[in-house]
């Protein structure tokens, strides 16, 4: 498996609602070096030529229409497809896509998901994160990994 630090994941979803939820799940992981929202494909592609890893990609997907875009992806071994209408699942298999999320969803499956995607079933919302100044840059700690603190 790939160290996860090294991986960017991008959200594609036209619905800003679904798509702040997604994004606040996704950085509880802490697993990240970037989180970025897309609302089209171009930013979508723009962010997979401009990424040094390939990234994982959650794909809320609103027409018909979406699946023809998902073809453009290079890797959708990374991919996370999400709809609402359940005869997207067996077209997005079909291309590949390594998880299909039916909506409504809940944070925890789409966690399972992305654990899917980077072939970690492993991964945990973070109970707290702390960011330190280290070498002037900020560093994210997850409590649970600090033993112990001194000042």
């Amino acid at each position: 498996m790939e160290d996860n630090n090294n991986f960017n994941c991008l959200i594609f979803a036209s619905d800003s609602e679904v798509s702040q939820m997604l994004y606040e799940t996704i950085e509880s992981l802490c697993i990240f070096k970037s989180i970025n929202k897309c609302s089209t494909i171009q930013e979508v592609l723009l962010n997979i030529k401009n990424s040094t890893a390939s990234p994982v990609i959650i794909f809320k997907c609103d027409e018909r229409n979406d699946e023809q875009l998902i073809r453009l992806l290079p890797d959708p071994s990374k991919l996370v497809f999400i709809s609402g209408n359940c005869e997207h699942a067996v077209s997005a298999f079909e291309i590949g896509v390594k998880d299909f999320v039916m909506m409504p969803f809940s944070r925890q499956r789409i966690i399972t998901a992305i654990g899917r995607a980077l072939n970690n079933d492993k991964l945990h919302i973070a109970q707290e994160k702390i960011v330190i100044k280290q070498k002037k840059k900020k560093v994210s700690i997850l409590s649970s990994d600090i033993l112990f603190v001194e000042a």
